[in-house]
Formats: structure tokens, C-alpha cells, sequence
């Protein structure tokens, strides 16, 4: 899935590492040894969220 996202939307190898960590993140999170596409598909959502908050400002 991440991989498909990488050359789908042209994510440059730095956004994809993240990605990668993200997902690893999520997968510790739930106590899983393997990264799962649910995993992945969570990280991904993450760049929708970057997106729409790029204007906030955190006090």
C-alpha cells in the first residue's frame, strides 16, 4: 500500500521514511511485531490532516 501511495502521488524518499515510522508507531501502539496495512493507511490519513491544519496556529 505505501508503496503504491509513493509512486502514485510522487512522495519523495524523506515522506516515505515517515510514513514508514508512522506506521511502525501505530503498529507499536497496538503491540503488533509486523506493520499491518491498517497501519500504513492510518499513517497516510495523517498527510490529509497536515493538509487542512496548515494555517492553525498552536498557542
Amino acid at each position: 500500500m505505501l508503496q503504491k501511495a509513493y509512486e502514485r502521488f510522487q512522495y519523495n524518499a524523506r515522506s516515505f521514511y515517515k510514513f514508514k515510522k508512522l506506521a511502525r508507531t501505530y503498529a507499536d501502539l497496538d503491540g503488533s511485531e509486523k506493520i499491518r496495512q491498517k497501519d500504513v493507511a492510518a499513517a497516510l490519513s495523517t498527510r490529509d490532516l497536515d493538509k487542512d491544519q496548515k494555517g492553525m496556529v498552536v498557542v
